[in-house]
């Protein structure tokens, strides 16, 4: 199994939880690499560089994410951003319950936790942030260091996900919840997959706002801006088609609203790569131990591995990184020696700057 709690950069935030069929002899066989994602791209005005945005990436927000339980199984997942009082919640609340109990073994168990920072052309990162992002690549001044600082894991009381996301959407700190019923009607319009594609003219000054890349849905139709690259709607570079409401059946969060598939049909996320946690360390080295990395509410903890440093609980992360918390510097690098984060009824939060992560660049937290 596989848990991404952020694959981010500057313009689009998503967590998806992956499961896996039962193991056998101790091996996953069969895993679903697309997952239950939620992407920040689908709630419009929440995510972005700018005061215009609830979470202004150009500054710091605060990453928690809660693993509800109710009678020892896992019924809920939800990642909360926040940032000066303001807040975008991705509930998860389409994913199916049983697919999420799927969870409960790995993550009452222990799962390692994972930090990779990577990212390529804005063709195969757009499963990410197409829209927003359209031509762009991770390289040069769009692929800067990343900063993620004050890892805390904590106790959840336990909540059922349906009351917790009615406290969410309703409470005063002007929370905004991808799912969220309360939102105003333009925010709930969904992909109608068999809806064709079309050229929209622009209008007044969209073009040079860069409208078509930001606008997501409005006015009953998708918009989406190609590019130029694989146009969906012939010469045109925006493209737009009937959309439907969220009421009619289809939750805007249920699948992607872009044609892109997910991450696995190109090129797979670094986190798919390795099939087994043996596998994915055997070939570091004891020399990448980078130091200890303060994380609350667990005893000790030592970064290691390559692209980035540590300075007491604040990790600085360079593109190509690649990371692994470790229980003790001494031992040696075996799965054994892995810190294993039994999160179960738990919440795991995290300080990040995203500001010089561009787009088609990818930094992830995830468990697996």
């Amino acid at each position: 199994p596989e848990i991404d709690i952020m694959e981010a950069n500057d313009h689009a935030f998503q967590s998806t939880p992956h499961s896996c069929d039962s193991p056998m002899n101790g091996h996953y066989n069969q895993c679903d690499r697309v997952g239950c994602s939620q992407n920040t791209r689908n709630i419009v005005g929440s995510y972005g560089p700018g005061g215009e945005y609830r979470i202004d990436t150009t500054q710091p927000f605060e990453v928690r994410t809660e693993f509800l339980k109710d009678d020892g199984m896992l019924t809920g997942m939800r990642t909360i951003l926040v940032q000066r009082g303001r807040r975008v919640v991705l509930s998860h609340l389409t994913c199916d319950v049983a697919y999420l109990a799927k969870l409960t073994d790995a993550l009452s168990d222990g799962m390692s936790l994972r930090i990779t920072y990577w990212g390529q052309s804005a063709t195969t990162m757009a499963w990410l942030d197409s829209p927003p992002c359209h031509r762009e690549a991770c390289m040069g001044p769009h692929a800067g260091e990343a900063i993620i600082s004050n890892i805390t894991v904590s106790d959840l009381e336990d909540v059922s996900p349906a009351s917790g996301h009615r406290s969410d959407a309703g409470s005063q700190d002007g929370s905004m919840d991808a799912s969220a019923g309360e939102e105003p009607e333009k925010h709930r319009w969904v992909s109608d997959p068999w809806a064709p594609w079309q050229c929209h003219h622009y209008v007044g000054n969209q073009q040079e706002t860069g409208w078509c890349s930001r606008v997501g849905f409005e006015g009953g139709f998708e918009y989406k801006f190609t590019g130029g690259e694989g146009s969906l709607c012939g010469p045109c570079w925006c493209c737009k088609r009937k959309a439907k409401l969220a009421g009619s059946g289809v939750h805007a969060t249920q699948a992607p609203s872009w044609s892109t598939p997910a991450p696995t049909w190109n090129t797979p996320a670094p986190a798919w790569s390795p099939p087994t946690t043996t596998q994915a360390v055997a070939t570091e080295a004891p020399s990448l131990m980078k130091g200890e990395i303060k994380i609350g509410g667990v005893e000790s903890a030592y970064l290691a591995g390559t692209g980035g440093d540590v300075d007491g609980d604040t990790m600085t992360i360079h593109h190509n990184a690649g990371f692994t918390i470790f229980t003790d510097k001494e031992k040696t690098w075996e799965p054994e020696n892995i810190e294993e984060f039994k999160l179960l009824g738990k919440i795991i939060s995290y300080r990040v700057d995203l500001s010089k992560v561009g787009c088609a660049c990818n930094l992830a937290f995830y468990l697996i």
